[in-house]
């Protein structure tokens, strides 16, 4: 589902209006009824294992989510004890201090024969930055499958390292830690969106509803208008197919809105706006075609209020590639 706000409506050649789109899950374990997280070893063990697990336990799907040291994941998988429609989590966190030389100004009092007066030096000074990473891995629990892979990375501001301590560090990770439950759910994400105004009075109710972010109707009227041939300059006819193209592309219909955006470069080639808006069509599309897999395969493996785990079941998961998005 696709919503629009109008943040300007220009009486220029554009305006914009913004779209609200839903993007699929990075990586998507809540497809899955049986969730197993490991790794994250070292001092902040507790930190991630709690933060994950605490996330993914809050639907009411009835999904099982645990923690299992690593050293005892392979075994558990070797003996069977790791159900079909189940998928492992593991996690490595790394933390490093970087320290680096900078020139800093710094005002010292200078007195002579004419008296006191401040004067700017420039010191050495040696200051610290704190970094943290996190990589997240998904496998297919029954066969150890790679699915999906994600690399976050926080840091810190610069401080001089006599002010730098584990605190530091420790704010960083902290940090980390909150942005990893983002990984596992999808997002609605706001996007902006240039459409191209034409003075054709025919398509001035297209454009209305496009500027109101009425996508379908948009569409549906722009398409209407096009249908009739208008006697429009090259340039003109090249724009509203693009604006055709954008009003498809955002009421979720790719197809047509590719077919749009192919006519007006064809109208229009050395017109680079177009080409860019193809490229996103298209990049849209794979994206809603893998929430769509990741849905299904929820739908598939989770029964709302009322889960058991599929013990004989074949594994869930499809081809990584229809499964997650690319990083």
């Amino acid at each position: 589902m696709v919503t629009a706000l109008c943040v300007y409506c220009g009486c220029g050649s554009t305006f914009e209006t913004r779209a609200t789109m839903r993007r699929p899950a990075p990586l998507p374990v809540r497809a899955f009824p049986v969730v197993l997280v490991s790794g994250f070893e070292g001092p902040w063990t507790d930190l991630f294992v709690s933060r994950v697990v605490s996330h993914l336990s809050r639907d009411r799907t009835g999904r099982e989510v645990r923690y299992v040291p690593l050293a005892q994941l392979e075994a558990l998988r070797l003996t069977g004890r790791i159900p079909p429609p189940a998928v492992v989590v593991v996690g490595w966190v790394a933390t490093d201090r970087r320290f680096v030389e900078r020139n800093e100004p710094q005002t010292v009092t200078v007195c002579g024969v004419g008296g006191c007066y401040p004067q700017t030096v420039w010191r050495p000074t040696i200051v610290q930055r704190s970094i943290a990473r996190v990589r997240i891995t998904m496998f297919e629990g029954p066969t150890a499958r790679a699915i999906a892979t994600r690399e976050l990375v926080e840091q810190s501001a610069e401080r001089p390292s006599a002010f730098a301590s584990f605190d530091s560090e420790r704010t960083v990770v902290a940090a980390l830690a909150e942005r990893v439950p983002a990984l596992f759910d999808q997002a609605r994400v706001e996007v902006d969106v240039t459409a191209v105004e034409v003075d054709a009075p025919g398509a001035r109710e297209g454009l209305r509803l496009l500027r109101a972010g009425r996508f379908l109707r948009a569409a549906r009227s722009l398409a209407a208008f096009l249908a009739q041939r208008p006697n429009l300059e090259r340039d003109d006819l090249a724009a509203l197919h693009y604006d055709l193209g954008i009003a498809w592309q955002y009421a979720g219909r790719y197809r047509r809105a590719l077919a749009a955006l192919d006519r007006a470069i064809e109208l229009a080639p050395d017109e680079d706006r177009y080409r860019i808006a193809r490229s996103q069509a298209i990049s849209d599309e794979r994206s809603a075609r893998i929430r769509a897999a990741q849905d299904a395969i929820a739908r598939r493996n989770l029964t709302p209020g009322t889960f058991t785990p599929r013990r004989s079941a074949p594994p869930a998961a499809p081809p990584a590639a229809a499964m997650a998005p690319e990083p």
